[in-house]
């Protein structure tokens, strides 16, 4: 377990992670470079801190694994990448501009735009009763239930958060290539761990993604992941419209997206933009 505080290397990301999630770099370009690497394991025990983009302060643990190319995966791993498991989350307390004063190592991070910063973990609520428990697992059922059903039917797929486009552009290589990746490929069966799963694999905006990753209710969490499933499953696109909306992700891949000829759009869930109501002509949402 991580101490209540620690100071750790912080890195910038462009995509939101998640527990337990097996992660793979290119160490040629940012944001991780083999630079990174290296401080880790000579100051950090292999430990970086991550956050996605946006205002949030909550991210996660990444622990890069040694030796990458000496661990067996199913496939070889090539040149020029290195494999990493996100550990738990942690909070954002203070970022530190400056190296004090302190060892080279730490200078050089700082120079190179990882900041040394302390975090604070972050742990989920304890559960009040036995009965807030059993509703917590009948949630958790009833989301590898929906997961089932989604899947059987096409209504969508799944995809781990990190290869979404967002970290390079293409996979850097076959995901089977991590040493972990077998052992993440499977539903866990914690409700907890199981929330974060699905929150990395379906197809979420970032900002819903966040807003999961920060939640400290395993079964909050639940109830979004499984909310978005039933409006991924639902012929009625207003389904939860106050929460939750759908929207179509097609990234132009040329600079025009209308020439495109990439995949078809894909439809990812997100947060519903705020609403106000008024009854008169004349007045207005914020008084």
């Amino acid at each position: 377990a991580m101490p209540a505080t620690v100071r750790l290397p912080l890195v910038r990301l462009p995509a939101v992670l998640f527990p337990h999630q097996a992660v793979t770099f290119s160490t040629v370009r940012a944001p991780v470079s083999q630079e990174l690497c290296a401080l880790a394991w000579r100051s950090y025990e292999g430990r970086v801190a991550a956050l996605g983009p946006g205002p949030g302060r909550v991210g996660v643990e990444l622990r890069f694994m040694y030796d990458s190319h000496m661990l067996d995966g199913e496939f070889p791993t090539p040149a020029g990448v290195a494999h990493a498991v996100v550990g738990e989350r942690v909070r954002l307390i203070k970022v530190c501009n400056e190296a004090h004063g302190e060892s080279a190592d730490i200078a050089a991070a700082v120079a190179a735009g990882w900041p040394i910063s302390a975090f604070d973990q972050v742990e989920d609520v304890q559960m009040a009763s036995e009965a807030r428990a059993e509703k917590v697992g009948d949630e958790a059922a009833r989301a590898l239930q929906l997961l089932d059903q989604g899947l059987e039917s096409g209504a969508f797929g799944l995809e781990p958060s990190h290869l979404d486009e967002e970290l390079g552009m293409q996979p850097l290589c076959d995901p089977r290539c991590h040493p972990m990746w077998a052992l993440s490929a499977d539903p866990p069966q914690a409700p907890a761990e199981l929330s974060f799963w699905l929150a990395a694999r379906l197809p979420l905006s970032t900002s819903l993604r966040a807003a999961v990753l920060a939640d400290t209710c395993p079964l909050k969490r639940l109830h979004d992941v499984s909310d978005a499933m039933r409006l991924l499953l639902s012929s009625d696109t207003s389904r939860f419209r106050h929460r939750l909306r759908l929207s179509l992700d097609a990234p132009a891949r040329d600079g025009c997206g209308t020439l495109s000829t990439g995949p078809p759009p894909r439809r990812v869930v997100a947060e519903a933009p705020p609403t106000y109501s008024w009854s008169a002509e004349d007045s207005f949402p914020h008084g």
